[in-house]
């Protein structure tokens, strides 16, 4: 079903008091004689909710509430968030939606879906929808990523090509080739990412869009032979019209930095189309992206660096719900600035994770992530990344980043775009207790996120190791009202404690794990420039941390430096590590 485009209502955008809206219901109402608003299509959501398990969706407020508006029910777009106004959408990402795809599909394209005023959009990612795709929907935004759906890619009709814009069904077990009926598509976005598709992609190219600035991304599939040249037509401008990192006459770069081929056996691209590739492709150096892998499994879990930039690296942990849970401890671009950590947490995919939009919250040591005097913007000004992690065996791992930034202006007012990208192997450095049978610790359960409810926004990963042995990274901010970010690291051993035979009521310590110097490393910059030999490794002070029998755990810290000082407070899990499973 076509989504409807009518002509922009009135009342879009206005923040109107409700006791208006009752009124102005009635008045619309009285004189739409001549075209009488759509019924509420309140038996196709009825319907669309049981197919999909909405009993037990992780949050379904006010669904199927007859006394409620659908426009107010969770996940359900209307244009202005008015009663009265068009439904533009359903957006329910991570809301544990099971069942077949087909029968969602089936209600959701009944849906009297408007795109007048906004994009009409679907959003399912991150769910549990089985079975395979029937066809691809007639909206503008259409999002299946991160499911369970096999089988191979619908054919698409003339409707769906007039209409569709976004398309992404990554993350699912797609298999097969491309229809060669999906060149009647014009995408701005194409996402078939970390699937099992096979063939070759010159119909991918063909479904993209000619004038918009876009994004296609193949990568973690089966495709094979030549790189069509037909990618470089995406561009409005022939390559040698173009420098690297500024665009010319306002330019805005077709892939910011939207390309990406990694992992797929196609043939080396040689001339014109490999300078294009290595100028446009997320993380550059494309072929350091053409190896082999293996699978991700609990071993994964650990710290990773690259030994040319030691002083900032990885901790990864592959969670029990098979996300992986990444901390990025590393600095600004700015050496003065002090540090910075990014914080990451996506599903793992067979042999890799992608991620998008790390983030990199403010706060004050103390405090957590609660806003500092200084704006956010002020402090925040780096453009959300997109980085992928692929294994290429058990104790090494390749990744790559991107990101645009904002060069500068013009005259004209027109901002000239670069693309901030880099891909380098990391090694393991360490490796949890438990993540394999020979490898187990007592203390193993206790690894993991830690964090204390009052202080949201900064916490511990703990990593227990075998023999004992314990690495704590703290994730904080600095003591003033700066906002900006601190990080520090220590290792120690567990040490058993005394077991009276009736201990006293209420939790008590198992372990203790003393972490006699901390350290806030510092001088190190962001990216490319990175230089180890600058990073100084400050001491900050001492750490206890005390493992109790419940399962929480406790903190206590005496700080070297000014501000930091002392204290102790407990500790909760927050998140748990996948563990191997041994008898």
């Amino acid at each position: 079903m076509k989504p409807a485009r009518a002509a922009p209502p009135i009342l879009a955008g206005l923040v109107i008091p409700q006791a208006i809206l009752a009124t102005l219901a009635l008045v619309l109402a009285a004189g739409a004689s001549a075209s009488p608003a759509p019924p509420p299509p309140i038996d196709e959501l009825t319907g669309f909710y049981e197919a999909t398990g909405g009993d037990n969706w992780r949050r379904n407020d006010h669904w199927l509430d007859e006394e409620v508006h659908h426009c107010q029910w969770y996940g359900i777009r209307c244009d202005a968030g008015l009663s009265i106004s068009p439904m533009t959408g359903v957006v329910l990402p991570d809301n544990n939606l099971v069942g077949n795809v087909a029968d969602a599909i089936e209600w959701i394209e009944t849906l009297p879906l408007d795109s007048s005023s906004a994009p009409a959009r679907i959003d399912l990612t991150g769910n549990q929808l089985t079975g395979e795709l029937p066809r691809l929907l007639p909206f503008d935004q259409l999002d299946l990523s991160e499911n369970l759906i096999t089988g191979a890619l619908p054919e698409i009709d003339e409707s769906t090509g007039e209409w569709l814009r976004t398309l992404d069904l990554s993350g699912n077990q797609l298999s097969g080739p491309i229809p060669a009926s999906w060149a009647g598509l014009e995408l701005a976005e194409l996402r078939l990412d970390r699937n099992r598709l096979t063939g070759e992609i010159e119909v991918a190219i063909d479904a993209m869009s000619m004038t918009d600035s876009i994004r296609l991304d193949l990568a973690d599939n089966q495709f094979s032979g030549q790189i069509p040249a037909a990618l470089m037509a995406l561009l409005p401008y022939p390559l040698d019209e173009r420098q690297t990192g500024s665009m010319e006459d306002g330019w805005k770069p077709a892939f910011p930095p939207g390309l990406n081929l990694c992992w797929n056996d196609f043939d080396p691209p040689a001339g014109e189309l490999a300078d294009f590739i290595a100028l446009h492709h997320h993380g550059g150096r494309f072929a350091e992206c053409q190896r082999p892998q293996v699978p991700i499994d609990p071993t994964i879990s650990g710290s990773w660096f690259n030994p040319d930039r030691s002083g900032e690296g990885f901790v990864q942990q592959l969670l029990d719900n098979g996300r992986m849970l990444l901390f990025w401890f590393t600095y600004p671009r700015d050496e003065t600035a002090g540090q910075r950590w990014f914080l990451g947490l996506e599903p793992a995919g067979d042999t890799g994770v992608w991620m998008e939009d790390l983030l990199a919250p403010v706060g004050q040591f103390g405090s957590g992530d609660r806003e500092s005097e200084t704006p956010r913007e002020e402090l925040d000004q780096e453009i959300p990344f997109r980085l992928s992690i692929n294994r290429l065996d058990e104790k090494e791992q390749h990744i790559a980043y991107s990101r645009s930034v904002v060069l500068g202006g013009s005259a004209t007012g027109l901002a000239s775009f670069g693309l901030d990208s880099l891909r380098y192997d990391q090694i393991a450095l360490s490796q949890l207790a438990g993540t394999t049978c020979e490898d187990q610790s007592e203390f193993q359960a206790y690894s993991g996120a830690w964090y204390n409810p009052e202080r949201s926004g900064e916490g511990f990963v703990v990593e227990v190791l075998p023999d004992d042995e314990i690495v704590v990274y703290w994730f904080t901010y600095k003591p003033d009202d700066s906002g900006q970010q601190a990080w520090m690291v220590g290792t120690g051993t567990i040490e058993h404690t005394f077991t009276v035979a009736a201990p006293p009521p209420g939790p008590n310590p198992v372990g203790i794990a003393e972490l006699e110097t901390m350290h806030q490393p510092a001088g190190g910059v962001f990216g490319a420039d990175f230089d180890s030999t600058a990073v100084e490794f400050v001491e900050w002070g001492s750490l206890t941390l005390e493992l109790l029998d419940d399962g929480s755990a406790r903190v206590q810290w005496d700080s070297l430096l000014e501000g930091f000082g002392s204290g102790s407070y407990p500790l909760e899990h927050l998140a748990r590590p996948m563990l191997a499973d041994c008898d």
